[in-house]
Parts: structure tokens; C-alpha cells; sequence
């Protein structure tokens, strides 16, 4: 048997003490051979007993058979063509396109694209392409393929969530704790990311502990004071005593769009590649792995939605007629002051709209950043499958009614494999450097998909677990912070003359984006109207 790929099984040890006893001879000390040794013993549910990160290929000569394997979150990708009759897989689009499997633009996924910021599983950016889904396997023999999960988020009745609140916190305490330790199991110098937000300093608070030796951590800080946090990373590196460096990316760094498009080989909107790829960079230089905060919001429910879903329902217990006569009233304050900057005023009004509407328009209004209207007008083409349409079918195999756990679903399944894990993957990765995410130990998401949402939300208080917990170790400023994470000016960036210069031909390439509608979008950009993501996404677009 013959296996490749990228991987980090954090529980080798473990398993190879339980192969051992059932008489398996080890001739390395290795993970990937903890691998085959797993697959000689238990067959294709091998994987059932790993704690990691993977993608890889192995092969059953015996038997003749393929197995090409992602782990459940999908922290690692892999992707696979069937051209000429010949199965082409690998961890790199740009490595099958090599190949020379043709470049078809799948372009009906443009309005997708544009509202999501990027290409969803198992989809990519050219028809001929798939990848294959986290938590699955595919099998390949006799010239058959067959592609089938083997795991998936525990789909716990709603109404019998966990709700023992001393229970909950003891577990995910404990859970993460060992996430933690397991995950520092290096032959390397390690480190970890540091925001100044309250998941990756918990990673940190408990790196610490079991650390004899300072962490070394690494925070990225911008000119526009608007975006910086590296005043409280400074505080929690001063708490750990950690060996805390901080890099700051300037404006001029939008030249690494170019080089952004060529490791993620399709589309990809989401600008805090930008900041992970300077970070990654600086960190190589001193260590080759690290540890991250990434996925505390996904198995926390932290993000503000989860709180905006129960103002939601809680408005619309208040009678039909006052909620559209407020309405009405901010519409009318809007329009008298249409002259005016009254940021405050419009997001009202929003979040009062957003109380009409059912949970899918609410999520595509939150998830798109522009009005959806936008995207529909600015996309040259009949040929699209409409946002609507893809998250219809989406959410008809989600199993929870309840809209806070839909909203979980959603993150879990899809925001989190598709954005922020590709983000970590590839541009730490680029750079030769390891990243490792404690809070995305299976052991810890099968727990947490199942904590009842009073708990997760405590009243308005969004990730009150890891606040009652880990939370208690951190300065007091980190809990009461506003959530802001990893964000990039890029508003402030594409006011600038010369970045417009620079870039607007670029965006107007391609016919099949309307150049009026971008020209009125670049006009408009402005603080009240951040556009700055959006016009990044079209960048991205123009780059095929």
C-alpha cells in the first residue's frame, strides 16, 4: 500500500499504543505510517479512528481499490477530475489543470460566488473539477467510482439539546484543553496567531500552560487605527509572557492579488488571506507551525447573527401594525436626511427590514455585504443559478427546524470548510507553515453541535462558554470587546487613486460584468457604504 498527501494525525500516539497490542510491528515513528497500519486493521472505517487533519490517497493493492480521503471538517483540501477516462486527483486545481483537464469556466456559480465570497463544496470554479466534500471518502475500483460520508455533524434532536450548564462548561473545557495539548505535539518550534480576540487568546491562555518555554505569537496591525487590535494582543502576550511580534501590512500590499489567485487556483473573496498571508510569512521565519483560534465562532455560535436572529424574534412578538409604522418612520428619517450621512439611522432601518423577512432572505442580506439586487444587476448573464435557488437546496437536507441551529448548520457545512479553513490552509501553506485549530477537534464539534442555544447565547451574550471558562484567565478587556477578528481596510484602500488606477481595468475586462453598475459601486464606496469587499471579490473574478 502506497499512501500521499497533506496530514497531521495529533492522536498517532495513541493509536499506535492500541495497533501495538493488537500485534502490529511499527518500523517508524511517523503518523502517516499510524495510517496504514489503522487501514490494515480496520478496513474503510480507519478513518473513524483518526484526530487530525488530512487529505490523502491511499492504495489497496490487494484488493485493487483507490481510497482518497478528507478529513471531517475539511482543514485540508483535495480535488478530482475524471478526464479521458483517467481518475485525476490532488490537493492543487491548478496541478489537474496541468494535466490537462480543460479550463471550462463554470460561470453560473458568478451570483453564488459574488454573494458567498467563494466557491462552495463540492463545487469549483471550472465544470470539470469537483472536490470532494469534508468528511467524505471516495473509493475508486474497477473503473467505478463511489464517493460516501463517513462522518457528518451529530444531527441531535433540538429539543433535547444539552442544557446542564455546569456539565457544558466542565466538557468544553476539558475538550479544548486536550485539543490544545495534542495539537502541540511538534518536532518543530511552534507558535500560535494572535488577533486580540477572545478565541485565538484563549488558544494561547492554554498553549501556555503547557508550555515550559515562552509561545512565541504574532499579531498583524494596519496604519488605519479603525482596523487594529494589536493593543490588546499586547495585553495577552504580556499575561502569557509570550515572545510577541507584530507585522503591519501597508496599502501597497494589494500587489499580492496576483499571487493570492495563484494559490487559491478559482475565486476567493475573502480579503483576510490578505492579512494570513503576511503573518504566515513573518511567522515562518521563526517557526514552522502554528497553533490558531480559527473555528471558535462556527462550534461557539459567536457571530452577531445568532444575537440579530433573537432580536428578530423577539420583535416580531410585538404586534404587526407598530412594527411597520417604525419602519415607515426610520424610512422617512432616511429620506429627509438623504443628503446626509446617517449610518446609524440606515442600519436601523436594515435591521427592521430584516424583521419582515423569512431566515434564508435574512441570511443571504447578512452573508452577501451589498444588497443582493446589486449582484443580480451587475452580472451580464441568463445563465446563473440564483443565490436563492443554491441555498434552497442547501438547507432542504439540514435537519434542524429551529433557525439558530439552521444558522449553525450553514456555518459548520459550509462558511467554514469553504472560506475561513481554504483561507488558513493556503496561505499558510504558501508559506511552508503549519497550521493547527484546537477548536475544530471532532471531539469538541460532535460535543458543542449539541449544547442547547440558551447556553451558547446566554441572554445576548454571544460565546458565553468560553467566556465562563477559558475566558476567566484573559484581561477583562477581551470580554466585552466588540467581535472585530482579521478584517482589512480594503474601503479605505479602493478610495485611493492610484489603487483605482491600478485595478479598474481589471475589473472591466470581462463582459460579462456590467461596467456601469461597477463604476456606480466605486463612486459610491465609501465609509457609511463599505464596498471594499465586494469590489476585492470582482478582483478576484477578474483573474481567470
Amino acid at each position: 500500500m502506497h499512501q500521499t498527501g497533506g496530514l497531521q494525525i495529533y492522536n498517532y500516539i495513541e493509536l499506535r499504543m492500541e495497533l501495538k497490542k493488537k500485534g502490529f510491528v511499527f518500523f517508524t515513528e511517523s503518523d502517516t505510517e499510524v495510517i496504514i497500519r489503522a487501514y490494515e486493521s480496520w478496513g474503510l472505517e480507519f478513518v473513524d479512528h483518526f484526530n487530525g487533519a488530512w487529505a490523502f490517497a491511499l492504495f489497496d493493492s490487494n484488493q485493487n481499490r483507490l481510497i482518497l480521503s478528507r478529513d471531517r471538517l475539511g482543514e485540508k483540501p483535495l480535488y478530482y477530475s475524471i478526464y479521458n477516462k483517467t481518475l485525476v486527483f490532488a490537493s492543487e486545481i491548478k496541478s489537474i489543470l496541468a494535466y490537462g483537464v480543460p479550463k471550462d469556466i463554470y460561470w453560473e456559480l458568478s451570483e453564488v460566488y459574488l454573494t458567498l465570497s467563494y466557491i462552495p463544496n463540492p463545487n469549483t470554479w471550472f465544470r470539470n473539477i469537483m472536490q470532494i466534500p469534508p468528511g467524505n471518502n471516495l473509493v475508486f475500483k474497477n473503473n467505478s467510482i463511489k464517493v460516501y460520508k463517513y462522518w457528518d455533524i451529530p444531527l441531535y434532536n433540538e429539543k433535547e439539546m444539552f442544557r446542564n450548564e455546569n456539565q457544558v462548561l466542565k466538557t468544553f473545557e476539558d475538550l479544548l484543553s486536550d485539543s490544545v495539548r495534542i495539537r502541540m505535539r511538534s518536532d518543530v518550534k511552534f507558535g500560535a496567531f494572535l488577533s486580540g480576540g477572545l478565541d485565538s487568546s484563549s488558544i494561547v491562555s492554554i498553549m501556555s500552560k503547557f508550555s515550559n518555554f515562552p509561545i512565541s505569537t504574532f499579531t498583524v496591525e494596519f496604519d488605519e487605527t479603525n482596523y487594529n487590535e494589536g493593543e490588546l494582543a499586547q495585553k495577552v502576550a504580556t499575561k502569557f509572557k509570550t515572545d510577541h511580534n507584530k507585522i503591519k501590512v501597508l496599502v501597497e500590499d494589494l500587489s499580492l492579488l496576483d499571487r493570492l489567485y495563484y494559490y487559491f487556483d478559482q475565486p476567493f473573496g475573502d480579503s483576510g488571506a490578505i492579512n494570513l498571508y503576511y503573518i504566515s510569512k513573518f511567522a515562518s521565519t521563526k517557526v514552522k507551525m502554528i497553533l490558531t483560534g480559527d473555528g471558535g465562532d462556527e462550534i461557539l455560535s459567536g457571530y452577531n447573527a445568532y444575537k440579530g436572529l433573537k432580536y428578530v424574534e423577539q420583535y416580531q412578538k410585538i404586534p404587526h401594525f407598530i412594527n411597520s409604522s417604525t419602519l415607515n418612520i426610520v424610512l422617512m428619517l432616511l429620506n429627509f436626511n438623504k443628503n446626509r450621512d446617517v449610518p446609524r439611522l440606515r442600519r436601523l432601518y436594515h435591521l427592521l427590514l430584516e424583521t419582515q423577512l423569512n431566515f434564508q432572505d435574512r441570511l443571504i442580506r447578512k452573508t452577501s455585504g451589498v444588497d443582493t439586487s446589486l449582484i443580480k444587476q451587475i452580472i451580464n448573464s441568463k445563465e446563473i443559478i440564483s443565490i436563492e435557488d443554491f441555498l434552497s437546496s442547501f438547507f432542504h437536507s439540514c435537519p434542524f427546524k429551529d433557525d439558530f441551529y439552521k444558522l449553525m448548520y450553514f456555518h459548520l457545512k459550509q462558511v467554514l470548510p469553504d472560506d475561513y479553513l481554504v483561507k488558513v490552509d493556503r496561505m499558510s501553506m504558501a508559506n511552508s507553515i503549519e497550521a493547527r485549530i484546537p477548536f475544530l477537534d471532532y471531539r469538541l464539534v460532535n460535543y458543542m453541535t449539541c449544547v442547547d442555544k440558551s447556553i451558547k447565547l446566554k441572554g445576548f451574550k454571544t460565546k458565553y462558554i468560553l467566556k465562563q471558562t477559558i475566558g476567566k484567565k484573559l484581561p477583562i478587556e477581551l470580554i466585552n470587546k466588540p467581535k472585530k477578528g482579521f478584517v482589512v481596510p480594503l474601503s479605505d484602500w479602493f478610495q485611493r487613486p492610484d489603487i483605482l488606477e491600478a485595478y479598474k481595468n481589471d475589473i472591466f475586462k470581462d463582459n460579462r460584468i456590467k461596467s456601469d453598475i461597477v463604476n456606480k459601486v466605486l463612486k459610491d464606496n465609501s465609509y457609511s457604504r463599505n464596498y471594499g469587499n465586494f469590489l476585492w471579490s470582482l478582483l478576484m473574478m477578474s483573474k481567470i
